[in-house]
């Protein structure tokens, strides 16, 4: 057995007994990860306050058992596993700030018919089982929305070099074009991509900030579900 499939199975019994109600896993699975969740989501947009609320919130489900349990198989790491969640509860803390802004902003603000009326966040899901979907379902749509925008033939050039094992040469030979044409026209494509996804991403959730890199970290993470069933 390798060193890193030793620290896998390592990581999935401290997570299996985490979410069983172990303490001790639970503060060392806390211990390993809550700095670089926390840094995470200040990058992502997380205030202080926001950061501390989240990761309370994450490692209290935690002892509870509430949240879905990593698979290892599907290619994540346990701190990329942890981070997706994370960014899921960002997200959910975002729509409930922007929800109740709204909700204030329409109804001028509490008043003595309706105590407590600006902060209804009905329809704002409570469960940490659905929200830990709402990553995957921005991701999912805007990397369509993008991809349906793209030049298609520079992205057929893209999944025939990146899904189809082809080379650039076999390519050019296949469109009897120069090889430095299919390498430019596969890049602009890339290129196109990368920023159709992330203006779309920003379009969505205006508050929160994702560079490329941090989108293909939660993307790989989410790929087991990211073109199913929403």
């Amino acid at each position: 057995m390798s060193a890193s499939s030793a620290d896998t199975q390592d990581d999935v019994a401290l997570v299996e007994r985490a979410l069983g109600g172990d303490n001790t896993a639970i503060r060392e699975l806390r211990d390993q990860h809550h700095g670089h969740l926390k840094a995470r989501l200040l990058r992502r947009g997380a205030s202080e306050a926001d950061a501390q609320e989240i990761l309370t919130d994450l490692w209290g489900d935690c002892v509870m058992g509430k949240f879905r349990r990593w698979q290892p198989q599907a290619g994540s790491s346990l701190i990329a596993w942890l981070s997706s969640v994370a960014t899921n509860r960002l997200i959910d803390h975002f729509r409930k700030q922007k929800y109740q802004a709204d909700t204030f902003s329409r109804d001028g603000g509490e008043d003595d018919d309706h105590p407590g009326r600006a902060h209804d966040t009905e329809g704002v899901s409570n469960d940490p089982a659905p929200r830990d979907a709402e990553l995957a379902r921005l991701l999912r749509s805007s990397l369509a929305c993008a991809l349906k925008q793209c030049d298609q033939t520079g992205l057929f050039m893209l999944k025939l070099v990146h899904l189809h094992g082809l080379t650039g040469r076999e390519v050019a030979r296949m469109w009897g074009w120069h090889e430095s044409k299919v390498s430019r026209t596969a890049s602009h494509a890339e290129s196109q991509n990368r920023e159709m996804t992330l203006n779309e991403v920003r379009r969505r959730e205006p508050t929160l900030e994702l560079a490329w890199e941090d989108l293909l970290e939660l993307c790989a993470n989410c790929r087991g579900s990211l073109f199913g069933a929403p």
